[in-house]
C-alpha cells in the first residue's frame, strides 16, 4: 500500500538482524535427574533496515542502522541422561521493541514506518558436563 497521496508501483522492504546477544538468569526446579526452568534476561541487537518507494514515478528510498535493547523470557527441561551427558529443551520469546525506521520520504506526506521486531525461538540440544 502506498502512503496517502501518492501513487506509483509500491514499496519494498528488506530487514536484517545482523547479530543478538543475550543475558538471562536462570531458576528453576530440579528433581533427580531432571531440571524444570524459567529464564529472561536483556537482548541487544543490531539491525539493519533499507526500504525502495515507487512514488510518482521515481524511486526514493532509505537505510536505517540500528541497535535495539529488548528483552527475553522463556522456560526449559534438562533431563540427565549418562554422568557427565544430558538432554534440553528450550523455548523463547524475543521482544526488541519497535522503532520508527522512516517518516515523510520525499512525495509522501504524513507517512510512517514503524518496525516490530518480536520472534519465538526453540532449541533442543546436548549437554556435556566435564
Amino acid at each position: 500500500m502506498l502512503p496517502s497521496g501518492a501513487s506509483g508501483g509500491g514499496i519494498t522492504i528488506n530487514s536484517e538482524v545482523n547479530y543478538l546477544a543475550s543475558l538471562r538468569a536462570k531458576a528453576g526446579y530440579a528433581a533427580d535427574t531432571f531440571l524444570a526452568y524459567v529464564h529472561g534476561g536483556a537482548v541487544v541487537s543490531e539491525t539493519d533496515t533499507s526500504a525502495t518507494f515507487d512514488i510518482s514515478g521515481s524511486d526514493v528510498g532509505g537505510f536505517s542502522g540500528d541497535t535495539r535493547l529488548g528483552f527475553t523470557v522463556g522456560a526449559g527441561l534438562e533431563v540427565k541422561a549418562a554422568d557427565n551427558i544430558s538432554l534440553f529443551a528450550e523455548y523463547a520469546y524475543t521482544d526488541l521493541g519497535d522503532n520508527v525506521v522512516f517518516t515523510n520520504p520525499p512525495g509522501a506526506a504524513n507517512f510512517e514506518l514503524e518496525e516490530k521486531i518480536r520472534f519465538h525461538t526453540v532449541k533442543a540440544g546436548v549437554n556435556f558436563h566435564f
